[in-house]
């Protein structure tokens, strides 16, 4: 079932029509970042996720709605939102569980010692 959106008031991200603001996932300051001359938006919202307690949730988005957000950006931007020495992961879900409404990218901050295999490590 598709869900109605509309523009958040304050940064324009896409939300259901079903929420008032202030909306649910605008708790923290939507703040729009400039770099390399392409306008980002980032969001920074704290939310709870099963086994880890609190983490921060980073969201990003262009400005303009189009895609196109470069690894190079998501690592600049996690570490001016989150911390340099933040780890943060980025999850592609199964196909069942997939929510795709809108154009955005989506970082979890890594509670500091939930161990993480080293995927760079040969074995």
């Amino acid at each position: 079932m598709r869900v109605s959106r509309r523009p958040c008031v304050s940064c324009g991200v896409q939300v259901p029509e079903t929420q008032a603001p202030p909306y649910p996932d605008h708790k923290a300051s939507c703040t729009l970042v400039k770099t390399w001359r392409r306008s980002l938006c980032t969001q920074v919202i704290e939310t709870k996720v099963p086994g880890w307690g609190t983490v921060r949730h980073l969201k990003v988005w262009r400005e303009n709605g189009k895609d196109g957000i470069t690894w190079d950006e998501l690592q600049v931007l996690k570490n001016e939102r989150l911390g340099r020495n933040t780890r943060a992961i980025e999850v592609y879900p199964d196909q069942e569980d997939l929510v795709n409404s809108t154009n955005m990218r989506h970082l979890w901050e890594v509670p500091p010692g939930v161990p993480l295999p080293n995927l760079a490590e040969r074995g």
